[in-house]
């Protein structure tokens, strides 16, 4: 080799080593960069204002740092890459908040550590609100419905890790067995239809904490049951009214927590679609109807056939029985989280509704009710 091809391939070496510590500064000199970390699911760090250069010029510096440190060149997918080695190559969880079970099963960590009784003075507080509620109701002659929903660690306990399989406990089941028997007109646990289920078809997501559109289908079906002591109207429809049939998905939370949304697919039971002559149009509710602490508005659904009125106080698990409570409301009324009784009573003032469901999933169950 002659020396002036060794003092190119040197300089080559020098050049490449340049451009692998300078081209990543490109990036912060982007104008058009994306402000959200598809990977993380967040806003990305914006650079500080310059007046608080002044006013606090530490916390300027750290968030500086933190700006460079999330518009580094290619940092969604270098992280998508790490995590897609832990997960698919050496089979741990690079999220302390997702927890892998068997089969492709993912599972909610905050679900699984709170599989536990509830307090004396949990039950204690439920049968109270639960009290207060029903008699509130009855006097405006509305119809009330509390529904239980089990975790998603519960139902399919078998498929968590063998240490926490010790720990699976029903917080529904234990609520129905210790409040008392007067209650249980007003009261509807799902647990019981969902396990019988289950054994036909998988009704709560792999990659995600919610049940799909067979489960949602099993609790939409228990609920008009339930109801139709009082509003015998309420027929449930079955699965082929509502077209609902198995496909592929991704982007699912408990994947994308992993951020792994867009590599994790899984065949499930998803909306149904083009089943409905009522609209999907969300009618957004007045001042009266209150936000969640996640800013979820809430909104009605409306369907002109049918002449019931109904409102729906629920989690996310709510979201999943909407497309079929709908088909039986002429204004079906959603609000977000678990508000205040008072606020409860502000939404039916206005909304003037037949019936009231209220829905809470297992690891809720422990929250404040007043």
């Amino acid at each position: 080799m002659s020396k002036s091809y060794k003092v190119m391939l040197n300089w080559l070496g020098v050049g490449i080593f340049i451009v692998t510590l300078f081209v990543p500064l490109l990036n912060y000199l982007t104008p058009l960069k994306s402000q959200l970390s598809t990977s993380e699911n967040r806003s990305l760090t914006q650079w500080p204002s310059n007046a608080l250069a002044f006013s606090n010029f530490r916390q300027f510096i750290q968030e500086i740092g933190s700006y460079f440190d999330d518009h580094l060149l290619l940092r969604d997918e270098l992280i998508t890459l790490h995590n897609a080695v832990k997960y698919l190559l050496l089979g741990t969880s690079p999220n302390e908040r997702v927890i892998l079970g068997d089969e492709n099963w993912l599972f909610l960590s905050e679900e699984v550590h709170q599989q536990k009784p509830l307090r004396e003075k949990h039950i204690e507080e439920i049968r109270k609100a639960l009290s207060n509620r029903a008699s509130w109701y009855h006097k405006k002659n509305i119809t009330y419905l509390f529904v239980a929903v089990p975790d998603k660690a519960t139902l399919y306990s078998e498929h968590l890790p063998s240490k926490h399989q010790k720990t699976s406990f029903s917080r529904p089941h234990q609520l129905v067995s210790e409040l008392p028997v007067t209650l249980s007109n007003i009261i509807l646990t799902l647990e019981p239809s969902l396990k019988l289920a289950k054994t036909t078809n998988r009704l709560y997501y792999l990659s995600d904490s919610h049940w799909n559109y067979a489960g949602s289908h099993i609790g939409y079906t228990q609920i008009l049951k339930k109801l139709q002591k009082k509003h015998p109207q309420l027929q449930p429809y079955g699965h082929s009214f509502f077209n609902l049939v198995q496909s592929n998905g991704n982007n699912l939370d408990l994947a994308k927590m992993l951020q792994l949304g867009d590599w994790i697919t899984e065949s499930s039971f998803f909306p149904p679609k083009d089943y409905s002559f009522c609209t999907d149009r969300k009618i957004p509710l007045g001042d009266y109807a209150p936000t969640d602490p996640h800013g979820r508005r809430p909104f009605a659904l409306e369907c002109p056939s049918q002449k019931l009125r109904g409102i729906i106080f629920g989690d996310s698990f709510s979201l999943h029985l909407l497309p079929y409570l709908k088909e039986h409301f002429g204004r079906l009324t959603f609000v977000f989280g678990r508000p205040s009784f008072e606020a409860m009573t502000r939404v039916v003032q206005h909304e003037a509704p037949d019936i009231v469901i209220e829905e809470r999933v297992g690891r809720y169950l422990h929250r404040p009710w007043e």
